[in-house]
């Protein structure tokens, strides 16, 4: 069954993470698919709330990936988020380099990844 996690998005700062981490103690069998780089437009950088939502819930990344070289579809192996973030999407990211975006323009290139995953908290 499929459901729905309202956000209130009025408020900016951490609501989606809080929501997201709130939803995983409340429910025994929960699931989430998100899109690091963003739906609206290309980005720059892959947000961090998905790592953020892992990491606080204590559940696991399960990156998944749409080839639209070889019109497939697959899931990598699981990762634990630690507390580096910037090497856990390091990890992440470099699982993609053998899979090609429908949009690959827009794809981030690994030569630029360590000036990108820098942020703020």
């Amino acid at each position: 069954m499929m459901g729905c996690i309202p956000i209130d998005r009025s408020n900016q700062r951490n609501v989606v993470v809080g929501t997201a981490v709130e939803a995983f103690k409340n429910e025994k069998d929960l699931s989430i698919a998100i899109t690091p780089e963003a739906t609206r437009k290309p980005q720059k950088r892959w947000k961090h709330g998905f790592w953020e939502i892992a990491r606080q819930a204590n559940v696991p990344i399960v990156p998944a990936y749409l080839n639209f070289r070889t019109k497939t579809i697959g899931v990598f192996d699981t990762i634990i988020p630690t507390d580096n973030f910037e090497a856990d999407l390091h990890k992440i990211r470099s699982l993609y380099n053998s899979k090609m975006a429908k949009y690959p323009e827009g794809f981030i290139d690994l030569k630029d990844w360590d000036y990108l995953t820098k942020r703020s908290i």
